[in-house]
């Protein structure tokens, strides 16, 4: 932690306060659930963001077959978290990006403080003692569990508390075993784990958080990551509240930090819009706020390899490799190549536009809709299947890229037959059109007709039949988007042309029948919105414009 943190000095126990406190359960769930469903943090914010994530990250081995290798591994990764040529090019190479700590086992402490100063590096070093994960043990031996942490170069002591005083209401015993953990971490910060999974109910849960801060507790933590219930947003939710009460009352600020199920980057960007909104920017920071994840930081490091570099799309893979490198698909080259610059700029226009769609289909509200099973698993199984041939051609087994390359356009010509078919399926089960714009189809029947004139004018120019044998892909995909645009200019202006849908059942069925067919939703535009809260994030540090409707402040506790 950052040496400018003032510590909690904590205050006398106001058992007053304590026996006043109830959660506002309906409340809890209302807000909780709002958070599972929005997307808070702006696409192109998103990078700044994780990367905030990492700085939060404490990076822990509590295992038992820890070894003085496995945490001076700890530490290199704690020190480098991020690959450097992805910090490079986000121009962050030269910002010190760490994680917020370490995390092990008193006995490692010396290990970690070896490798940290030999690394020259700053990066805190927490141990988990006092029993943990279950304090189980007398207090004197706990205490003395923490005190050897400190002597052996632990800056931060992860205390865990007795649960039974929480669970008997015993407030003046929990009060005094935190204040004495805190007396014996002395300059080191003290973050206690409340284990919320096993309090029983939420609202001892808050007053469990309000006696260990009273007590000095510099963070509280939700968990050991040990019960089979960690970190949840109900939990977290009576925790920052907590949190904001006490500062509210005292001005001492105390950091917060879940810990356990806590394994996605999108998870990580939910638990730092979760701080802003309810504590403020100062809560995004690694003084105030941890996540005890160290999972998390491996897809992290992936989805700031996706935004570095994007997602090609393997059509536009197809068209790059083969108008740059012919001789990828082309054993003469005397010949003309038959992927020309127009196919290049339509397969990067298009893989722009369609990114544009996916990222509004995961930035805007899709109630009920989710992706099929059968969509994953078709996309699973062309990537496996790009996987496999990539590795055969690297050890030389297919010997050359050709049939890699193809493959890649081939991919296209079959994804066609999954954008196509639902709209055909569902205007023949209608018999009707009434709804579906023929725009797009128009345009589409348009740019198949002109690609296929396109090739045949290259043949006639050539001398040459290669654009049509050559480039496969092109024309495997320019017939079957005329087949299907035939079908449905047809349906629209022959089959179906003046038909009224009638209302039925089937209007709420899926096109794609999965175990959801039968829920069906139901979205009132009408309805009041003061549950809701809607964030907008304007850059990547500080500002932020948050909207709150009328009951988004509603009293959880």
């Amino acid at each position: 932690m950052s040496s400018h943190l003032v510590r909690n000095p904590g205050i006398p126990l106001d058992l007053e306060w304590v026996g006043r406190t109830r959660v506002n359960l309906p409340a809890v769930k209302r807000r909780a659930d709002t958070l599972k469903t929005r997307r808070s943090v702006k696409k192109q914010w998103q990078a700044a963001w994780l990367l905030r994530a990492v700085t939060c990250i404490d990076l822990t081995t509590l295992s038992g077959d820890d070894t003085a290798t496995n945490v001076s591994r700890l530490c290199f990764k704690a020190q480098n978290p991020v690959r450097k040529d992805l910090l490079e090019s986000m121009g962050m190479a030269d910002k010190g990006i760490t994680t917020g700590a370490i995390c092990v086992y008193p006995s490692r402490v010396p290990d970690a403080v070896k490798t940290l100063e030999n690394l020259n590096s700053k990066v805190p070093i927490a141990s988990v003692a006092a029993g943990f994960p279950a304090g189980q043990t007398p207090l004197k031996q706990r205490l003395e569990e923490i005190e050897t942490a400190v002597a052996s170069g632990a800056t931060e002591i992860d205390i865990v508390i007795s649960r039974a005083f929480v669970l008997e209401g015993n407030w003046e015993a929990l009060y005094n075993e935190v204040q004495a953990m805190r007396k014996a971490c002395e300059e080191a910060h003290l973050k206690t784990i409340i284990a919320t999974g096993e309090l029983g109910s939420l609202t001892n849960v808050y007053k469990a958080s309000l006696v260990s801060m009273m007590a000095g507790s510099d963070f509280i933590k939700t968990s050991t990551g040990k019960e089979s219930v960690n970190a949840t947003f109900p939990v977290a939710l009576v925790m920052v509240r907590a949190v904001r009460d006490y500062y509210q009352q005292t001005g001492h600020k105390v950091g917060f930090k879940p810990a356990g199920g806590i394994r996605s980057a999108k998870d990580a960007l939910t638990w730092l819009s979760l701080m802003k909104e309810e504590l403020g920017d100062d809560w995004t920071h690694p003084d105030l706020f941890r996540i005890g994840a160290s999972s998390l930081l491996g897809d992290i490091e992936r989805q700031l390899f996706h935004f570095v570099t994007g997602s090609y799309i393997t059509y536009m893979i197809y068209n790059v490799t083969v108008y740059f490198d012919p001789k990828a698909v082309m054993s003469n080259l005397d010949q003309d190549n038959p992927v020309k610059l127009t196919d290049v700029v339509f397969s990067i226009v298009a893989f722009a536009c369609t990114t544009t769609q996916g990222i509004q289909c995961l930035m805007y509200d899709r109630g009920s809709q989710e992706i099929h099973r059968s969509t994953i698993a078709i996309c699973a199984g062309c990537l496996l299947a790009l996987v496999v041939l990539t590795v055969l051609s690297l050890f030389g087994i297919l010997g050359s890229w050709f049939v890699v390359l193809q493959y890649c356009g081939y991919v296209k010509f079959i994804v066609s037959f999954g954008t196509y078919s639902p709209q055909v399926w569902l205007n023949f089960k209608r018999k009707s059109t009434e709804g579906f714009h023929i725009g797009g189809v128009l345009l589409d029947f348009g740019g198949g007709v002109l690609s296929l004139l396109q090739m045949d004018l290259y043949c006639f120019i050539e001398h040459s039949n290669n654009q049509l044998t050559g480039n496969i892909p092109k024309m495997a995909l320019a017939v079957s988007t005329l087949l299907f645009n035939i079908i449905l200019i047809w349906q629209h202006y022959v089959f179906y042309l003046g038909n009224e849908h009638r209302s039925s059942d089937s209007e709420k069925e899926p096109l794609l029948r999965g175990e959801r067919s039968n829920e069906f939703y139901t979205v009132n535009v009408h309805a009041e919105d003061g549950d809701y809260i809607v964030i907008s994030f304007q850059d990547s540090e500080e500002e932020s414009t948050t909207q709150r409707a009328a009951g988004s402040q509603e009293s959880l506790v």
